[in-house]
Formats: C-alpha cells, structure tokens, sequence
C-alpha cells in the first residue's frame, strides 16, 4: 500500500498497541467510537458478552426520550446502524434466536427513533430498513421457529409502522414464513381488517385498516395469488382499486384478456378515475414529462394487445403514446414491429413531430436522446426562446452534445440558461451561468457569427454586463 494513505492495510501496520491507544484517545471524545468499541469487544467473549452490551443499548434507547438535534442525527445513525451490525454480524450466526429478538426489539423502538430525530435525510430510516432484511435472516436459520407466532411478530412490526420504514418486512419474512406462515398472516390480517373501529378512534382505526390491506396484498403476492390480490383490490370499505398493479400481475400471469379488461375500465368502483388521451389533449398545454399513470396505464395495455395478437391496435397505441411522450423507447417498439421499408418514413415522420411538438423542450430531449444532432441544432435555432432555462438537466446535456458539430446551437443553449440564472438572481447557481459562460467563450473561435442571427459573443457578453452588471456575485466568479 502507499505509504501515508489512510487504508486498512497501512493501519493494520501501526501495530495492536497503537490502534489500541489511538481508538481509546478517539473514544476518550466521542461516545458514538466509545459504543461501538464497548460492542466490538463484547464480540470477543461469545454470544453472551454480545447479548449483555446489546441489551444494555436496547435499554438505553427504550428509555431515552429526548430529542436529537440535525447536527447530531449522523452520529446517533452510525450508533444505531453499528448496533445493528453487531447483532446481525456476531450475534445471528452464533445465535439467531436470539439475533431475531434483539431486531425484533430494536425495530419495535424504530417509530420513537424517528420521532426523537430530525431525519430529514433517511439516516435513520435507512438502519432500520437493514434492520428489517437482517431480521428475515435471523429468523429464516431458527430451525425451530413456529409459523403461526412468526406471523403475529410480522403483522404486529408493520401494522406500528407509521413511517414506510418496514414496507420490505413481508418479502424479508417470507422465506421464514413459508406457505403455513404466510396463511396464518393472511388469516390475521383479515381478522383485524374486519374489526369495527371504536367512534373515538375511527381515523386512525382508517389509517390501520389501510396497512392491513397493504398486508393482505402483499401476502397475495408472496403466494403468487393473483385473484387473491384482486380480491384485496376490490374489498368492500378498502382503499382506490389499483387497476394497473392488477393489470400487470395478471399479464405476469398470462391472463391478457382480464387485464385489458381492468385496463379499459373508466370505473371500477366509486371513486376510480383512468386518465385517457382525451384528458391529455384537454389540457391547456401539454406536460413536459410522461405522465406517470398514463404512461404505465398505456404500456401495459400494449403488451396485453400484444399478447392477444392484436398489434395493429398495439402499435396504434404506441404511436398515440408517443405523440403525447416523445419517449424513444416507445418509437424504437414502434419501429421494430414495421414491415420492411416502413420505418423510414415512419422515422421521418417522428422527427418532423418533435420538431414542431407544441413542447419545444420535450422536442429537444427527444432529438438529442435518439439522436438526431441535426434537427436538434435546427430546433434551438428556431425556437430558443421557448426553451426554458430552468430546465437545466435538459438544456445542459443538450449544449454538450452540440457543442462539437453544432457550436451555434450550443451556444444559444448556454446562454438560455445564463439569462435565466441572471434573471432570477439566483446566486447559488452563478456558479453554473460562470460555466456557461466560459463553455460560450470556448465556441466563439468556431462560430460563423457573420452568417448567424445572433449578437457574437463580445456583443452578448457586453450586453450582459449592461443588464446584470450589479450582480458583483457572479462577476467575481467569471473574472
């Protein structure tokens, strides 16, 4: 290893003396190093020692109760996550009984975790979804678990969860579960979604019933059941009919009729609503990206057509989808299904559209994406002004894939996204308009600015100093 990079193997070469005097001098002023050093060499004494300074920390966190500011939200997710790996490193293959009901009480605590920290960014969250596959593996190597009482644990785990943290429990359970397992979990789900609430409680009785027709879905699932998920689906006083997942499970199922069926039902019960194109081509312009459930409503009626045999009408819907989405994918089915000789002029016929599509920006991306680096540059040249700079993860990878055959469209690019910067004042981005700018500077050598309609690059810069030149912030930075 090179000398004087911090790495294992350089550590590794200071000694046990040393390690052992600097990790105490670290523990000495961190008490996240000092746990998870307490835990360490509690792994040295057998399975025992491990459950002694497991539980210490499990009843510790039971009865902490105050909050844990932002600035020290990582640190307590690195105790967390290290006293997960403790029980599921040392603890499970020694001892996996004992492993699962450590997790089984540290994803009990997960809800008063959440709430004691500012885990705006996941951290903790994200211990306990580890926590969660950690346990499934505990309890699949207890050779002596009883499916019955393991299907009590799962269902009491994610009915608590108010958070989305254990939405994975179910999968993880499975393998342990098995088909009794996951029949006992059904039957108790169906129990207790057929309670009737107390008046006092009636809303967050609704919140709960929500999450055992989550449960019941998903033990449909793990069994392979396809009607018995429709049955979920479609349960009296249960949630919105998902026709989609429905679809999709019966396709997975080769039942393509049922669900073209589910696909082109307006309404399935009180309350359902399809989107069709005609709400598309209702609105007052058109989205600049797919729309999800139309999308996904759409693809999956494709590949019903398409195992019915009815490809006209398949490729009659990709077409229409295309036009709304401009997504290549779609066009390159498209495409593929065409006789020979076709596809030219259906090629030719797509490009023309995202040319002239009522989005320019959708048009674009589309153009740069296929691409044709041709129509794109012509695109920006006509219709720069209805680009918006704001939209950055477009235009941005647009101007770099111009910028060597197409100098003139890049530049325009680069400077759509440097007036928008400037015109909104936005600072935290003059960083990206001074790239910009310079990335304009880098192609006035090899622009032909005598035949171009826009001002060259001195004549746009000085008109720039003339409308922002008070913005001292993003000057600095180009200067």
């Amino acid at each position: 290893a090179r000398k004087g990079v911090l790495n294992a193997e350089n550590l590794a070469a200071l000694g046990p003396d040393r390690l052992a005097s600097l990790l105490m001098e670290l523990a000495g002023g961190d008490t996240t190093v000092r746990k998870r050093l307490v835990l360490a060499v509690a792994e040295t004494s057998g399975p025992g020692g491990v459950i002694k300074a497991v539980d210490r920390r499990l009843s510790a966190l039971a009865t902490a109760r105050g909050h844990i500011e932002w600035e020290k939200a990582r640190a307590f997710a690195a105790e967390l996550d290290g006293l997960r790996r403790s029980i599921a490193e040392s603890l499970t293959p020694r001892d996996p009984a004992a492993a699962a009901d450590r997790l089984e009480r540290l994803l009990g605590l997960g809800p008063r975790l959440i709430e004691r920290v500012d885990d705006s960014d996941g951290r903790i969250g994200a211990v306990l979804e580890r926590a969660v596959a950690d346990l499934g593996a505990a309890w699949t190597q207890i050779s002596s678990r009883d499916p019955d009482t393991l299907a009590e644990k799962v269902l009491g785990l994610v009915v608590a969860d108010q958070y989305g943290v254990y939405d994975e429990m179910i999968a993880a359970a499975t393998p342990a579960l098995g088909e009794v397992g996951l029949l006992a979990l059904g039957d108790l789900a169906r129990k207790a979604f057929s309670e009737k609430p107390p008046p006092a409680k009636a809303r967050s009785f609704n919140w709960r019933r929500t999450r055992l027709q989550q449960v019941l879905a998903e033990v449909a699932d793990a069994r392979g059941d396809v009607d018995g998920f429709i049955a979920v689906q479609t349960a009296e006083n249960g949630g919105p009919v998902n026709t989609r997942a429905i679809a999709g499970r019966l396709l997975d199922a080769n039942r393509p009729d049922e669900a073209l069926s589910w696909l082109d039902k307006e309404t399935a019960r009180p309350g359902l609503r399809v989107m069709t194109y005609a709400d598309l081509e209702a609105r007052s312009s058109p989205p600049e990206r797919p729309a999800g459930l139309d999308w996904e409503r759409e693809t999956l009626r494709i590949r019903a057509l398409e195992m019915l045999g009815r490809r006209d009408e398949a490729q009659d819907s990709r077409w229409r989808l295309f036009e709304h989405t401009l997504h290549p994918d779609l066009l390159r089915s498209y495409l593929k299904v065409l006789p020979d000789f076709e596809d030219d002029a259906a090629l030719d016929r797509a490009f023309a559209l995202a040319s002239t599509h009522a989005s320019a920006l959708m048009g674009l991306s589309f153009l740069i994406r296929w691409p044709n680096l041709r129509l794109a540059a012509e695109l920006v040249s006509r219709r720069a002004d209805a680009l918006d700079g704001r939209d950055y993860e477009i235009l941005n990878p647009a101007a770099e894939a111009l910028g060597e055959r197409h100098p003139l469209a890049a530049t325009l690019l680069h400077r759509r996204l440097i007036d928008s910067v400037l015109e909104r004042a936005a600072s935290k981005s003059y960083p990206y308009a001074a790239r910009n700018l310079a990335a304009c500077a880098a192609l006035a050598d090899v622009v032909d600015w005598s035949a171009a309609a826009s001002p060259s690059h001195d004549q746009y810069v000085a008109d720039l100093r003339a409308r922002h030149g008070r913005k001292s912030g993003f000057w600095s930075i180009v200067s």
